[in-house]
């Protein structure tokens, strides 16, 4: 029997309801935070240049400031799909409901389609979750451990059945689904781990830099 829900994920349980957040809903939230996003990017980026054309701003401080606001941006359309309390509710524990930057999400944990994972290094330890995806086409990046067993069970029961479930081969081992790989495939996959967490904010400073420039110079 599943141990009861604490006060707060109780709370979470019942904002969401009996059948969690309808995919339309989440896919309309979506939809409307990054018109949200890039319209208030816009707006920003016609001020800056509106105080420039007036010189009262000098080209450097817009390419700078330009360039925050573009990784302000990207962050923002990374962290939509990123969970935040996370509560494994509904009948049989088939949903997680969790908070994102544009309200709450329901994922059906009994209807994966595609599984990959995303394992971020940082301090005081290394994050390692999951990028699912379900058959509504709702995306939640998420790591609760309960959430994780049940996509594990589901996955599983999907692949005895001969239903199509897209699960990568480092998200198998992360679900049990896989035995661990040996000592030198673990230890090239740190290092690709590691390098892509260092590529990624490079590759993201550099498109801002670029996306900057030609607004300052273009």
């Amino acid at each position: 029997m599943p141990a009861p829900l604490g006060r707060r994920d109780a709370a979470l349980s019942a904002r969401a309801g009996a059948n969690g957040v309808p995919a339309r809903r989440t896919r309309q939230r979506l939809r409307a935070g990054w018109a949200v996003i890039a319209l208030g990017a816009a707006l920003c980026l016609v001020g800056l240049e509106a105080l420039r054309r007036a010189h009262l701003l000098p080209g450097d401080a817009l390419f700078f400031l330009g360039d925050g606001l573009v990784g302000i941006v990207l962050q923002g359309l990374l962290w939509s799909t990123v969970e935040g309390r996370t509560v494994v509710h509904g009948p049989g524990g088939r949903l997680a409901t969790a908070r994102t930057l544009i309200g709450l999400r329901t994922l059906r944990l009994d209807l994966p389609a595609r599984v990959r994972r995303v394992r971020l290094w940082g301090r005081p330890r290394v994050w390692d979750g999951l990028w699912v995806t379900d058959r509504r086409g709702v995306t939640l990046l998420l790591d609760d451990a309960r959430a994780v067993a049940r996509i594990g069970a589901a996955v599983r029961a999907a692949q005895q059945a001969g239903e199509p479930v897209r699960v990568s081969r480092s998200a198998a081992v992360r679900l049990g689904l896989e035995p661990p790989p040996g000592r030198v495939r673990r230890t090239v996959r740190g290092v690709v781990d590691f390098s892509l967490q260092i590529a990624v904010p490079l590759g993201t400073v550099g498109l801002c830099g670029l996306f900057s420039w030609v607004l300052t110079f273009g």
